[in-house]
């Protein structure tokens, strides 16, 4: 009994010297794990710095292609905005031009930018009358970056009876023309450099003062008064390209005027460069054709707002 007795103490105390003999193991193993730790979580973060050759590279290469771009549409907006303040100012000092008018009353379109003379003018024996409703078109030429931007180069108005009332090349000393688009547009450099064009802003005046107050007609009209830096109330704007009635008859909803021409008025137009004036005119004829039709749409329209405006 004492032999098991001791035998079980001594086993007792090995367990417990091999449990201190590993002990020792595992603090002499924390204690580098710890300091490695510490060291980890005291030493300073290092951040590394990107080149400043790549920096200097990769400025340039988020300009590039953008750089062109943008200075050429900051450009032609400081552009436009001249354009809309000269006209502000023309359209401010109609007394001025009046006298500047008068004193230069043997140049016959002189007349043109007011709108009192314009009546005058139009209704005298040499000249066509001018009617209630008048069509108007525009030709344009390529400028700016590729010649993708619009530039107004011929602007052509007809009466009622498709008389030409106004027919005027455009010149454009703001921006060099870079595509003259002569095989559609019918524009050469020679039309556009002769003694007969006129500065923008002064046929801007004289479409100001023809269609003031008049029913005008056009196909995609918006495009041209645009270009002219106009508007038209809406009331007064008769697009054959807008109008429900065309579209239901070709079955298309944006019909061109070459094939509404074709279609309705059975005549070919646009086959090789364009006229304006041709093309003002098959508009006008277009609109006479659907005149009355159209015009009762309107009135309807117009009384079901006013009924409602009522209740």
């Amino acid at each position: 009994m004492e032999q098991i007795i001791a035998r079980v103490i001594h086993r007792q105390q090995s367990e417990e010297h091999s449990q201190d003999k590993l002990s020792k193991q595992i603090d002499s193993c924390e204690k580098p794990n710890s300091a490695l730790l510490r060291k980890r979580k005291t030493s300073p973060k290092v951040s590394l710095k990107p080149d400043q050759n790549w920096l200097v590279i990769r400025e340039k290469l988020a300009s590039i292609g953008n750089h062109d771009e943008a200075s050429y549409k900051h450009k032609r907006k400081r552009m436009l905005n001249s354009y809309r303040k000269q006209a502000q100012g023309e359209t401010q000092s109609s007394s001025a031009f009046s006298r500047e008018a008068a004193a230069t009353s043997s140049n016959q379109h002189s007349e043109l930018g007011n709108s009192k003379r314009t009546e005058e003018y139009f209704n005298s024996k040499e000249m066509p009358r001018l009617t209630k409703v008048v069509a108007l078109d525009c030709e344009f030429v390529g400028v700016g970056k590729l010649g993708k931007e619009h530039s107004l180069a011929r602007v052509s108005i007809v009466n009622f009876k498709g008389e030409v009332l106004y027919d005027k090349y455009v010149v454009n000393d703001k921006e060099p023309v870079v595509d003259y688009r002569t095989s559609v547009s019918g524009i050469r450099p020679e039309h556009l450099k002769s003694s007969e064009a006129l500065p923008f802003e002064r046929v801007q005046q004289d479409v100001y003062a023809i269609i003031r107050n008049r029913i005008l007609v056009g196909h995609a009209i918006h495009h041209d008064m645009r270009a002219l830096l106009l508007s038209h109330p809406r009331k007064l704007i008769r697009d054959t390209s807008k109008w429900r009635g065309l579209r239901s008859h070709l079955l298309r909803k944006t019909p061109s005027l070459r094939k509404l021409a074709q279609e309705i008025l059975g005549i070919r137009i646009q086959e090789g460069e364009h006229d304006s004036v041709e093309d003002a005119r098959a508009t006008l004829m277009i609109y006479k054709r659907f005149a009355k039709e159209w015009e009762m749409e309107l009135q309807t329209k117009n009384d079901k707002l006013v009924g409602k405006k009522h209740r």
